[in-house]
C-alpha cells in the first residue's frame, strides 16, 4: 500500500532512479570515447580527386553498457506497471488478481491490447480505463513509442546483455551546406563551422572498412569531424535508435503520462 503523499512521489522516484542510470551510462560512453574508439581515415580517388572517408579501426563496445541499459530500462517499464496498481487501489482492489494488475502494453495491435486490458478493467474506475486507453500503447496507436520500451526490457529481461552497436550519425557540415543554411538563416556561414549534418539514413552496424562519407574535390576540408554514437542492435522495433537519446525520450514519456494520471485525479 501507498503512504501519504503517495504515489506520485514513489513513480517519480522510479523516473529518477532511470535518470540516474541514464547519467550513468553517458558517463560510461563519454569516458570511451575520450579514449578515441574509432579512426576514420580517406582515400582519394585518382580521377575525380574526390574524398571517400572510411571507418579503419574500431573497439568494440564496453559490455558494461548493457546493464546500464537494462537497470534503466527496468525502471521505466515498471513505473507504468506501479502507476495502474496506483489505480486500481483506488479503484476495486478485491475486484482483481494481482498478477492482471500491469500496464496493458502490446506490441500487437489495438485488438491485442483490448484483449490484453481486459483482464485488469475490473480493477479500474471507468475515468482511469479512459485515460489509459486514450494513451493508446499499441503498434499504429498514439502510444506506439510505449512497444519500443516493453521489447526492449522484455529482451533484457530474458538475455544476459542487451546488444548495441556502433551507428555513424553524421559530420560537420561541408562549405556549401554551412553556406545553404547561413543564407536561410541571414547569417555568416563561420558561424556554422562545428555544425554536424544528421546522415540519413545512418549506417549501422559500423564495421571496419565501412565508407562513411564521399566529398567532391570542390568540398574537400581538413579536419572533418565524424559523429559516432551507440544504437539498439535488437529488437527489430527499436533496431537502430541511439541508446542515450530514446531512453532520455522514454523517460519524459513516463514522467509525463504519470502526471497526466495524477492531474486527472486517477490516484485518488
Amino acid at each position: 500500500m501507498y503512504g501519504l503523499g503517495e504515489p506520485l512521489d514513489s513513480l517519480v522516484l522510479k523516473v529518477e532512479r532511470a535518470k540516474k542510470h541514464i547519467l550513468e551510462l553517458e558517463a560510461e560512453y563519454d569516458s570511451f570515447r575520450k579514449d578515441r574508439p574509432y579512426r576514420i581515415d580517406f582515400k582519394t580517388n585518382p580521377v575525380t580527386r574526390s574524398r571517400t572517408y572510411y571507418l579503419a579501426d574500431a573497439k568494440p563496445i564496453p559490455k558494461s553498457f548493457s546493464p546500464i541499459l537494462g537497470d534503466a530500462l527496468n525502471n521505466l517499464r515498471s513505473c507504468l506497471d506501479h502507476a495502474v496498481y496506483a489505480m486500481v487501489q483506488v479503484g476495486q482492489p478485491n475486484a482483481v488478481k494481482l498478477s492482471a494488475i500491469y500496464f496493458p502494453v502490446v506490441s500487437g495491435s489495438a485488438a491485442d491490447y483490448n484483449s490484453r486490458f481486459e483482464r485488469t478493467k475490473p480493477g479500474l474506475r471507468q475515468d482511469a480505463i479512459n485515460a489509459i486507453n486514450a494513451v493508446a500503447p499499441y503498434m499504429g496507436g498514439a502510444g506506439e513509442y510505449y512497444c519500443h520500451l516493453a521489447q526492449l526490457n522484455n529482451v533484457d529481461k530474458h538475455r544476459l546483455l542487451l546488444t548495441i552497436w556502433g551507428s555513424f550519425e553524421g559530420h560537420t557540415m561541408l562549405p556549401s551546406q554551412r553556406q545553404w543554411v547561413a543564407d536561410f538563416r541571414g547569417k555568416d556561414p563561420s558561424e556554422f563551422r562545428h555544425s554536424f549534418m544528421a546522415k540519413n539514413p545512418r549506417i549501422h552496424p559500423l564495421q571496419i572498412g565501412d565508407e562513411l562519407l564521399t566529398v567532391p574535390e570542390s568540398e574537400v576540408e581538413e579536419n572533418m569531424q565524424f559523429l559516432i554514437n551507440i544504437a539498439f542492435a535488437e529488437p527489430e522495433i527499436a533496431k537502430g535508435n541511439p541508446v542515450i537519446e530514446t531512453l532520455i525520450e522514454m523517460a519524459k514519456m513516463i514522467r509525463g503520462v504519470i502526471f497526466d494520471f495524477d492531474r486527472a485525479g486517477l490516484f485518488r
